[in-house]
């Protein structure tokens, strides 16, 4: 199944929930999610019918590795190095693997530098616009460099901000169709900034309002686009339990009419994802039980791109 839907760069660089960082050495977490879902989308290799249409769903079984493994290091245990998945992007549905350098300064402020080499990488349509005809198969792959500063001036703000690249390995679109390729060719780098403000409810609840944009500039005028997006995240804290809601509503409008549909593409996307963590669940010290579900639609004014889907997984974790 593909769940490229929740691992957008919208969703990813929006919300994100950064602590001080842990004691000196070793530290992490190790877990896994099992489940099911369904997504509808481009994803068959036949599109049956007209091409103009939403795709077919979907459904499949879901198995995903996690957890982060960390390093603390520094006289004052202020500098850290991390890889794995960060447990701010599962909150939000969203798993990417990275690596990188954290450093706390002030009162339990944070800057940290990473690299996620997996969030682009994957398989794509050489060229999506063929119906009812086998279509092929082609990598997509890319870089992407993020900075990330929590509790900014200790006040609770945060920012969340990449860079990115991305290459199609074999280009096709349009062609079978005769269209003007050029604007169509997804070869693409952009930015990303999101901003999040951190409001206590209760000592142990807090909301995260999140403003985010995202240009995203592709060799084809017809796949840039310029993206915006608010998000609100509620963590609730209850002795061994923690519970956390994530919405995000975006809007994507792109540069240039696609010659394919003769009109230029915009979306409207929405998505939602529920968690829960107990932990030292039936007595065993720093094993938890975790349990996360989520939602995604995108509406579109060209029927081709219009997807939705839904995942539900429970699993279990092992924090050292």
């Amino acid at each position: 199944m593909n769940y490229r839907m929740l691992m957008t760069l919208g969703v990813l660089f929006s919300t994100n929930v950064l602590a001080e960082l842990d004691g000196p050495g070793w530290g992490g977490e190790v877990g896994v999610l099992v489940g099911f879902g369904s997504e509808t989308d481009d994803s068959e290799a036949v599109k049956k019918g007209s091409w103009n249409s939403k795709g077919e769903s979907d459904s499949s079984a879901l198995v995903v590795p996690l957890g982060q493994l960390r390093y603390t290091f520094g006289s004052d245990s202020d500098q850290q190095v991390f890889m794995g998945t960060s447990r701010g992007d599962i909150i939000e549905g969203v798993f990417a693997f990275e690596f990188g350098y954290a450093l706390e300064y002030g009162n339990e402020s944070v800057v940290s530098f990473s690299y996620l080499p997996t969030i682009a990488n994957g398989e794509v349509w050489e060229d999506p616009f063929i119906a009812n005809t086998a279509r092929t198969k082609t990598d997509i792959s890319g870089d992407t460099f993020r900075v990330q500063l929590d509790n900014l001036l200790d006040v609770g703000l945060s920012g969340d901000f990449a860079v990115y690249k991305q290459d199609i390995k074999n280009e096709k679109s349009g062609v079978h169709l005769g269209v003007p390729t050029n604007v169509l060719q997804r070869d693409a780098k952009g930015y990303y900034a999101s901003l999040s403000m951190a409001m206590p409810v209760t000592e142990s609840s807090f909301f995260e309002p999140s403003l985010s944009y995202q240009k995203h500039i592709a060799d084809g005028k017809a796949v840039s686009f310029s993206y915006y997006s608010t998000s609100l995240t509620y963590i609730m804290m209850m002795d061994d339990h923690a519970f956390s809601v994530n919405a995000d509503y975006s809007y994507r409008s792109y540069d240039a009419s696609n010659p394919v549909f003769k009109k230029t593409r915009e979306d409207n996307e929405y998505s939602a994802t529920l968690g829960y963590e107990y932990m030292d669940v039936m007595g065993w010290e720093n094993w938890g039980f975790d349990a996360l579900a989520g939602y995604s639609n995108s509406n579109s004014n060209i029927a081709f791109y219009d997807s939705s889907g839904y995942f539900m997984s429970v699993g279990a974790s092992y924090h050292f």
